[in-house]
């Protein structure tokens, strides 16, 4: 499959369906078209453009993170993404088959000393604490050589681009 179609699973899902699966290699390209197909399918599923738009915010910072971290040189690296619509949230799996979390266990997403000086910020940190401020429940384990993030996103929180 090249790279720029990631593959998809059906849309127009009903409540307890698969809203949508997706394959797709550790790569910015795959990441990018991903993450438009995600949207789409979500919106195809009957979801509102806030709830899509911010539900792909979410699945972005996770992929991203698997990417740079779990994958880190492996751009073949593969990722798979299921999102299931449940009453009233969306859930959503992000699988792939690299390094594990540190100490097997979530980062804690806390937001760095903003009042320090702009130079002395560190690079990342803001992913995840996006990812808890945007989710209702996140749960992290390591199975049979794959990482498993399972997120729950409660759909009522997400209206017209306010959380």
């Amino acid at each position: 499959m090249p790279a720029d179609e990631p593959s998809s699973g059906r849309a127009g899902a009903a409540v307890g369906d698969a809203a949508t699966t997706l394959h797709l290699h550790a790569t910015p390209v795959d990441i990018r078209s991903a993450l438009l197909r995600f949207e789409a399918d979500l919106r195809v599923a009957g979801l509102n453009a806030a709830q899509a738009g911010l539900s792909a915010l979410v699945v972005g910072e996770a992929l991203n993170n698997v990417a740079e971290h779990a994958l880190r040189g492996c751009p073949a690296g593969r990722i798979e993404v299921r999102a299931i619509l449940e009453p009233g949230h969306l859930s959503v799996l992000v699988e792939d088959q690299g390094a594990p979390m540190p100490g097997l266990a979530l980062p804690r997403g806390d937001l760095p000393d903003l009042s320090r000086d702009l130079s002395d910020l560190p690079e990342g940190g803001f992913g995840w604490h996006l990812i808890r401020a945007l989710t209702h429940s996140l749960d992290y384990s390591r199975t049979h050589g794959r990482n498993r993030l399972r997120m729950r996103i409660m759909l009522d929180r997400l209206h017209d681009g306010v959380v």
